[in-house]
């Protein structure tokens, strides 16, 4: 048990300083916002991104058992919510329901033209002075947003298996050194 202890208190200081490195760089993690559950529903009635396009057979008729979106619709909520507050980093690999068509390149893409409508909306409506910035993976956020080399050293050090690999690599790639 005594490894299982500092692992924790490992992951504890971890959190506490990325928390803290994120707070310096004006990165605030925001609570789950109150969603309106009809919206969310009717979204997903409407087939509204992040819900994806119902499939049909070739007589027109649609298929059975298709996923409804309701979970891409909830967190799509979440992003809108932060995004009230100022600019969100929103990071996934789903360019299928958040990203518009052969926008991917490079770690990025442009957000589909519904959910940026969604956000010109909101700020329309008066309740948002954000925007959403589309990242494809966390190695390009890190080599785009987060340069600073003590973050990187921290993180790297914090951070076992396939995740402090890939953070040292990242790291390192943004400032030409070697693994």
């Amino acid at each position: 048990m005594p490894a299982e202890l500092a692992t924790k208190h490992l992951v504890m200081l971890a959190e506490k300083r990325l928390r803290a490195e994120l707070e310096r760089a004006g990165v605030t993690p925001v609570a789950a916002p109150v969603l309106d559950g009809d919206d969310l529903v009717k979204r997903v009635l409407d087939r509204r991104k992040p819900t994806k396009a119902l499939k049909c057979d070739a007589k027109g008729k649609e298929l059975p058992d298709q996923p409804e979106g309701f979970r891409d619709q909830l967190l799509w909520a979440h992003v809108r919510d932060a995004a009230m507050a100022g600019r969100v980093v929103f990071v996934t690999g789903n360019i299928r329901d958040f990203a518009g068509n052969n926008t991917a390149a490079e770690g990025r893409a442009e957000l589909h033209p519904q959910l940026r409508d969604d956000l010109k909306r909101d700020r329309a409506e008066g309740g948002s002075i954000g925007d959403v910035e589309l990242f494809l993976d966390v190695r390009t956020v890190v080599r785009e947003l987060l340069q600073d080399d003590d973050i990187l050293e921290i993180a790297a050090q914090l951070l076992d298996g396939d995740a402090g690999v890939e953070m040292r690599r990242a790291g390192n790639s943004s400032t030409g050194g070697a693994s």
